[in-house]
């Protein structure tokens, strides 16, 4: 009978729907007719979704390259005044000018408590040539990822003025407006001046004695060390990340059936985090940053992630959040469990 029918269609529906249907000319297979319809209704709103989100996406795009524009020349002062160029008319006057703002963004980066861990005594002179630091959102699609621009002035260490990290994001099934995961990282190759220069890595000496003459000698290698600029070695990220990433969308962190290795996982959280601080406080508040004013806000920040831990959770980098702070959450859980 009828009603027979409509059940029986709605139980296929059930074992079928999760199929895509592409052509609503064609009957759907295994569904009733009246489902059939509820379906191509379905249809129909969906492309009308799919066109909000389009109109979306190029409004943000254009909301992002009107901001980038405006922004552009204030960082370009911003740049030369820390540069030093031009020089001031008091500057000119004075007998030793002190050229632009020394240190800026050094000291600006260490009072950062996450960026300073990072920061070896070896790295301050380095860092004391760098003169700018901005992001760029991807051009097509601002929501895909961005990329992070270090400017320095010739240096004794390295050969670039230039150096970038780009994070690229995919979105986590289609036609997502928010649902985006971090498919690759991308960091400059830094070319240092010799290897008695290279502050990602340090020289020891080494004893080697001949089995055949027994005689002894000393052999220098270079083994890594902790470095600010480890930031531009980008962890390589293996296929089985990033289909993983794909695939589970918004599954809990800790599922160990995707077979990534949990501590490339975590390398590559702590390196988004880094990316999200330079982005969202340090460049957004370098001022604040180098007085010393953005130190007790960032406290106070901390402060109210602790009381939100146990209310928001988080799909890390891999899952639907681009917030560094859920980062940050993990690792507070993390460290409360070992208590």
């Amino acid at each position: 009978d009828e009603a027979s029918t409509e059940d029986d269609g709605e139980q296929s529906e059930e074992v079928s729907g999760h199929g895509d249907f592409e052509d609503t000319a064609e009957p759907i297979p295994k569904l009733s007719k009246q489902v059939q319809n509820r379906v191509h209704e379905l249809q129909k709103l969906q492309m009308q979704k799919n066109a909000l989100r389009e109109q979306y996406l190029s409004e943000l795009s254009q909301l992002q390259r009107k901001y980038e524009g405006e922004l552009a020349p204030l960082l370009d002062e911003q740049r030369d005044i820390i540069k030093g160029s031009p020089p001031s008319p008091r500057e000119i006057e004075d007998i030793q000018p002190i050229q632009g703002v020394p240190r800026f963004w050094l000291n600006a980066l260490q009072q950062n408590a996450f960026i300073r861990t990072r920061i070896s005594p070896r790295d301050e002179e380095a860092l004391e040539y760098l003169v700018d630091i901005r992001y760029c959102a991807n051009a097509h699609n601002p929501v895909s990822g961005f990329t992070m621009f270090f400017e320095f002035q010739e240096n004794p260490y390295f050969e670039e003025t230039i150096l970038t990290k780009e994070y690229i994001k995919k979105p986590c099934v289609a036609n997502a407006i928010s649902e985006w995961y971090l498919a690759d990282i991308v960091g400059s190759r830094i070319t240092w001046k010799s290897d008695a220069v290279d502050l990602t890595r340090y020289a020891v000496e080494k004893k080697q004695r001949s089995k055949k003459t027994q005689e002894v000698r000393y052999t220098t290698v270079y083994e890594p060390c902790q470095s600010f600029f480890a930031f531009f070695d980008a962890p390589k990220f293996p296929d089985n990340i990033k289909s993983s990433a794909a695939e589970r969308g918004g599954e809990k962190e800790g599922d160990d059936d995707h077979g990534v290795d949990s501590e490339l996982e975590d390398f590559i959280d702590e390196d988004y985090e880094m990316a999200c601080i330079l982005k969202e406080k340090i460049i957004t508040r370098a001022l604040d940053y180098f007085i010393g004013d953005a130190v007790s806000s960032d406290e106070e920040e901390d402060d109210m992630e602790d009381l939100s831990d146990g209310d928001i959770s988080s799909d890390g980098v891999f899952g639907l959040s681009t917030e560094a702070s859920d980062v940050r959450r993990r690792q507070k859980q993390e460290e409360c469990n070992q208590q």
